[in-house]
């Protein structure tokens, strides 16, 4: 006799033609059908390390060959491009993109969106004006920043958006743009392998100098010039703009990766961090705090303060205890024993991080994000947003998987 099928029919059928009782076609039926939930858990979980394996292997060839790798245009003259004095560039009166005036206005940064989302580029003049400005406020920045909540105040916390610019804008249409009482940390790599990383990455720096107080970076390790010659940034910043003045452009660009923060402290009790940990005994927030953070990601230093912020950029979790080298060649694999130490060590009670697709966390300790996919939809975006981390951070809910988190009430 034929398995029964899921559907009503098949259930009616088995119970006319007599071949069970319908509480043994019930029962039937929820076997299947927990069965293939099952089997979608378990080919997710394999999609997922699938991913990891793959994404660290690339990375690691890319930290092997960055030592001997030349840019196209070369190093040296991206280091050596003219700095260009903004009051004197003038804009084309052909020129059709988003126009910003000092101070920003909420007008402009809507404009400038709206001016990215019809496929508009921006002028020069307008891109140096963002990195100056943003420069200051990340420079007085601390590289720990504290991120205090009140009761009413909502933060949402977005993974690696990597050039994507429609996920970031379908993340403002469900969460709506930052604002007062609506705080956004957006966790590093921000650029890199995506299609639009000038529009991410300006659109970051806009809201940023718009809204100091509500919007907030942490460093990735693709903030890096030597990860943009290899992923792609380099190559779109050079080809939208051309000359010196790309190469000017690129260069103020790596001027602001090397001041943003490297981590956040949200109510005093969520660490929001991009990589992870460091191997060793569990460092300090003091430590973390006291990294002199304005230089190119160190990699395969020797000296503690670079082992951090290495660490603080590459660092996985893995479920083992202890600490390993990691697969990507750079940064460790830290251990669940390595997470509980360090919260104890430092009064937390969660890690929030990003940096790579992961499907089991830390217990309930360490939260996950992951790569935002390709076919970000408002539809699948809803359902995560609406599943977000809401409430007490020591009852959080499991990382929602297109790398979007949402604290409400997060209370000490």
């Amino acid at each position: 006799v034929a398995a029964p099928s899921l559907d009503g029919t098949g259930r009616r059928q088995c119970v006319l033609l007599g071949t069970m009782s319908e509480g043994d076609a019930a029962t039937a039926i929820s076997k299947v059908a927990k069965g293939r939930k099952a089997r979608q858990i378990s080919n997710g979980k394999q999609q997922f390390m699938a991913w990891s394996r793959m994404d660290a292997l690339v990375e690691n060839r890319a930290v092997v060959s960055l030592n001997r790798f030349k840019s196209l245009f070369g190093g040296d003259k991206i280091k050596s491009a003219p700095v260009y004095d903004t009051k004197s560039l003038v804009v084309e009166s052909e020129y059709a993109g988003a126009h910003l005036t000092w101070p920003l206005t909420a007008g402009g940064v809507v404009d400038l969106l709206e001016s990215f989302k019809d496929g508009h580029l921006l002028h020069p003049k307008y891109v140096l004006e963002l990195c100056e400005n943003a420069n200051e406020i990340f420079d007085a920045e601390e590289t720990v920043r504290d991120i205090p909540l009140a009761e009413t105040d909502t933060i949402t916390i977005v993974g690696d958006l990597h050039g994507q610019l429609s996920d970031l804008l379908s993340i403002f249409k469900l969460n709506a743009i930052p604002g007062p009482g609506n705080f956004y940390l957006f966790n590093g790599d921000f650029v890199d392998r995506g299609p639009d990383s000038v529009g991410v990455l300006c659109s970051l720096l806009a809201l940023k100098c718009y809204l100091p107080d509500c919007v907030f970076l942490n460093r990735g390790n693709h903030e890096s010039s030597k990860q943009n010659k290899v992923f792609g940034f380099e190559e779109e910043v050079l080809s939208k703009y051309r000359g010196t003045m790309g190469r000017s452009i690129l260069k103020q660009m790596h001027l602001v990766f090397n001041v943003l923060p490297l981590c956040s402290v949200i109510q005093s009790k969520v660490l929001v961090i991009h990589g992870g940990l460091a191997d060793g005994s569990p460092a300090t927030l003091d430590q973390y705090r006291g990294i002199d953070r304005r230089r190119e990601p160190p990699v395969h230093e020797k000296d503690v303060e670079a082992r951090l912020m290495e660490c603080a950029l590459w660092s996985d979790p893995t479920n083992r205890n202890d600490c390993a080298a990691s697969q990507r060649g750079a940064g460790v694999e830290f251990g669940k024993d390595c997470t509980h130490a360090f919260l104890r060590k430092n009064h937390l009670a969660l890690i929030i991080r990003s940096h790579e697709v992961r499907a089991i966390p830390h217990l309930a300790r360490l939260r996950l994000s992951y790569v935002p996919r390709p076919d970000f939809s408002p539809t699948v975006a809803r359902k995560v947003c609406s599943g977000g981390l809401r409430g007490n951070p020591r009852r959080a809910r499991d990382y929602p998987i297109l790398g979007v988190a949402v604290l409400r009430k997060v209370h000490k």
